[in-house]
């Protein structure tokens, strides 16, 4: 069985997902790239639930809290880069191609594969991976989202596609 509550943030409404409800399997903005079809899930208020809505209500409010248990589902390359996206620390980026040396990868391309299927954007923070040139790459959630979390958290732009730190 799968549990969903939603939360509505400052750039659109969240789907929050958990399997066993304790932990965090997922978190997608509406209408997303690989938004799941939840109509057979059970909206339920969960602690985990409880413990994500905090989470985001202070990242939005630039507090940094511990971040919730989170279990994203995946294939072991892609939690493999999904853990790296997590040193990434906040009003920080790194680039495709540093994510894939840090994994031992030689394509950039499949690194961006699997940042392009994190299944709990935000926590992971697939958002602070730019292009090795300054370009803005992909967001599954649209990259006008990832340009206004990037903003969010301080990093300057040049122009639409360009960032200086």
């Amino acid at each position: 069985m799968k549990f969903f509550e939603t939360y509505f943030s400052p750039l659109g409404e969240i789907l929050l997902a958990s399997e066993d409800g304790d932990c965090l399997c997922g978190l997608w903005f509406a209408g997303q790239k690989h938004f799941p079809d939840h109509i057979d899930w059970q909206k339920k208020e969960l602690t985990i639930f409880i413990e994500t809505k905090q989470w985001l209500n202070a990242y939005f409010n630039n507090t940094i809290l511990p971040i919730p248990k989170i279990n994203p589902i995946g294939t072991d390359f892609q939690k493999i880069v999904w853990r790296q996206l997590c040193k990434i620390e906040y009003a920080h980026t790194s680039t495709y191609k540093e994510i894939a040396q840090f994994v031992g990868c030689n394509s950039a391309r499949a690194v961006g594969n699997a940042i392009g299927q994190n299944p709990v954007g935000i926590i992971i923070p697939c958002h602070r991976v730019i292009c090795h040139n300054g370009s803005l790459g992909g967001y599954a959630a649209g990259t006008d989202i990832k340009l206004r979390l990037l903003r969010h958290e301080g990093i300057s732009l040049l122009n639409k596609n360009l960032f200086t730190p």
